[in-house]
């Protein structure tokens, strides 16, 4: 496999794992205010977030990156 693919699953992944991160953020600020880490958990969470994130924008960059070098540097 090529790195275009390598780099396009990479940031397929890591928009579905922030995606879910959101989700489980959203789900443990509203119905679960009982739980006793919540603040902790909710950063750590933020985080991982926050990580999926920017290695979507790498990803992203690196897959226009690698379509460009292969078209005008073959």
């Amino acid at each position: 496999t090529g790195a275009f693919f390598k780099f396009s699953m990479t940031t397929g992944l890591s928009a579905v794992l922030n995606i879910f991160l959101n989700l489980i953020s959203h789900m443990f600020d509203f119905h679960f205010r009982i739980f006793l880490c919540r603040g902790l958990f909710l950063n750590i969470i933020s985080c991982f977030s926050h990580a999926f994130s920017l290695s979507m924008t790498f990803g992203k960059i690196l897959t226009v990156t690698t379509r460009y070098t292969s078209v005008y540097y073959p």
